[in-house]
């Protein structure tokens, strides 16, 4: 363990984008993710000085493994640091070893904040599930929590992820005049343009949310993301780099920012992140297919097959993995064995014209002529203009 938290240390200590975070603290979130909570609550007592956000990691693993006990303890600890901090959590504990008189007094305490949990993630947490039929429930939602604008955002947030992008625009217009805090309703309108995948006004109003608040690492995430899919890979890679610096402690953003370094040709840099990924997730199919990637783009065409074929032994559903795979034994000059990977891309996509294109090839590097033309004709009628071009230089109709 000592040895891998000074590695991470000093591999982070080169990449010169983002800030040093404490390796320590960042495996430990890994961990918690992977729901290994002994392993992470042994890293955290090693740490000298605690703070809320590592007693709240301890009152989340102790949560995990249902040790209720010491998880009020610990969110009794960030509490006496940052008052109310865990005041959901503790009143879901309470809850959950049937204490009713504290359970019901934290939650009025949680519910009295400005940032709370939403009414439907309240009444639908199954740690509720004896409290909400006590008369003490009753009282607390006798009493209107949330002002018409809460209930507002958290109706549109939830139309945005049911993937109803549209009825969450027409609320934001109809709200657009009084809509509280500004912020967020550009950062909302952000989010349903990018479910429709209309990225110019996405940006606009992403930008309108950094603007007004720069100081959230889920905007700059969201904006690089956005600039991602333009083709704007510096920029996206400046972004994700910002919202690193402001939480070093979300694991997804080293694996994002190594997807967008590549992209932007700063592969010292994806190559750093995917490291610190692969070692906080060894078994991730993410990573492997994120470092398959990477090797491919230094011409490293066997260490790529190398991690492709970890890639489909963890995940062998995905078409685009087996033409990728091909195309690294292609590049490999493994001819036969990029056929096969083609072949295998196509039984489970039988409609991929960029499967049917490839295999053709392979076939006629093989001098299978007739093989080849069978599968052109099949990428042409798919709609491959490549695949006609092809069919006119090498096949007698």
């Amino acid at each position: 363990m000592r040895v891998l938290i000074t590695y991470l240390l000093s591999l982070y200590s080169m990449v010169v984008f983002s800030q040093q975070p404490d390796g320590l603290l960042l495996k430990t979130r890994a961990l918690m993710d992977q729901r290994i909570y002994n392993e992470a609550i042994e890293n955290m007592q090693h740490i000298a000085k605690k703070n809320t956000m590592v007693y709240m990691w301890l009152g989340d693993c102790n949560y995990g493994k249902q040790d209720y006990s010491n998880a009020i303890r610990y969110y009794l600890k960030a509490d006496s640091l940052d008052r109310d901090v865990a005041s959901f959590e503790l009143s879901r504990c309470y809850a959950l070893i049937q204490d009713t008189h504290n359970a019901t007094l934290w939650l009025q305490r949680h519910m009295a904040l400005t940032h709370k949990r939403t009414e439907l993630e309240i009444i639908s947490d199954t740690a509720f599930i004896r409290l909400s039929k006590t008369k003490g429930w009753e009282v607390i939602w006798k009493q209107n929590w949330y002002s018409d604008m809460e209930t507002s955002r958290n109706a549109i947030a939830a139309l945005i992820e049911k993937g109803k992008a549209l009825d969450a625009l027409t609320e934001l217009e109809r709200l657009s005049n009084k809509f509280s805090p500004k912020h967020e309703y550009f950062s909302l309108s952000a989010k349903a343009y990018l479910k429709q995948n209309l990225l110019e006004p996405a940006l606009v109003y992403i930008n309108e949310a950094i603007t007004l608040y720069g100081r959230s690492d889920e905007y700059f995430f969201l904006r690089a993301d956005i600039l991602f899919k333009t083709g704007k890979y510096t920029n996206a890679l400046e972004d994700i780099t910002k919202a690193i610096r402001l939480n070093l402690y979300i694991p997804s953003y080293y694996l994002k920012r190594a997807e967008i370094a590549r992209f932007a040709g700063n592969n010292e840099l994806a190559a750093s992140d995917l490291k610190i990924y692969h070692e906080l997730y060894p078994e991730s199919p993410e990573a492997y297919h994120q470092l398959g990637l990477l090797e491919n783009a230094n011409g490293h065409y066997l260490n790529a097959l190398d991690y492709y074929d970890k890639l489909i032994d963890k995940d062998q559903g995905k078409s685009q993995y087996f033409i990728e795979r091909g195309n690294n034994a292609l590049a490999a000059n493994q001819v036969e064995k990029a056929d096969e990977n083609y072949g295998m891309a196509l039984d489970l996509n039988p409609n991929s014209q960029d499967a049917y294109l490839l295999k053709g090839k392979t076939r006629n590097i093989l001098q299978d002529t007739q093989g080849a033309c069978f599968n052109w004709k099949i990428a042409k009628q798919l709609g491959s203009a490549e695949a006609a071009k092809l069919i006119y230089e090498n096949c007698k109709e």
